[in-house]
């Protein structure tokens, strides 16, 4: 007996769920969009566009001054770290784009509101990568301090899977946030037509 034995398969489109037919377009697009942007940025070594404004909130946040390093990093002299390529949050960026997309493509009917929402999404994106991976580095840098008493710098996975529980944390409440407000949004927008 087949998995798909109550569905009809001289008809294709059902088993595509209906929201992805709909918006084959849209989806087509963010995945061109998320594809672009990685093969073009993966191959750069600098990602001024990211790192620079991560090195000035963080430069802020913890009163330290940085210097530029060529090819693309900034060295925190009294953190004792440096800001490069791999402290960009590109990876995340790109997700968060991918999930906002995704989410709004629920609440948004009109194919083309939801492409015409794609460069925003994009900028919010990358606002939100900025800010949260600011905020993941200057959770490290002060953290290094109790590393250091429990001995816990002998563990070079211990940074990672900081990084991985703070973006996915992050991923998780942005999702509910935007969630929440386009719930709220369609709410009121609804009541305003009854």
């Amino acid at each position: 007996m087949s998995f798909f034995a109550n569905v009809d398969k001289s008809d294709s489109k059902s088993l595509i769920p209906e929201f992805i037919s709909k918006n084959y377009l849209f989806y087509f697009t963010i995945f061109s969009i998320f594809i672009v942007l990685k093969f073009v940025f993966s191959k750069s070594n600098s990602l001024i566009f990211l790192i620079s404004p991560i090195d000035k909130m963080v430069g802020i946040a913890t009163n330290s001054n940085s210097t530029f390093i060529p090819p693309g990093g900034y060295y925190h002299e009294k953190l004792n770290i440096i800001i490069d390529k791999s402290c960009s949050g590109f990876n995340f960026w790109l997700i968060c784009f991918l999930v906002l997309s995704f989410l709004i493509s629920r609440y948004i009917k009109n194919r083309l509101y939801c492409l015409a929402a794609l460069p925003a999404l994009l900028f919010i994106s990358y606002a939100l990568a900025i800010l949260i991976n600011s905020l993941r580095i200057i959770y490290f840098v002060n953290t290094q301090g109790l590393r250091q008493i429990f001995n816990l710098s002998r563990f070079s996975w211990l940074h990672q899977a900081e990084g991985t529980l703070i973006y996915l944390s992050s991923l998780i409440i942005i999702y509910m946030i935007f969630n929440y407000l386009l719930n709220k949004f369609r709410g009121e927008h609804n009541a305003k037509l009854a």
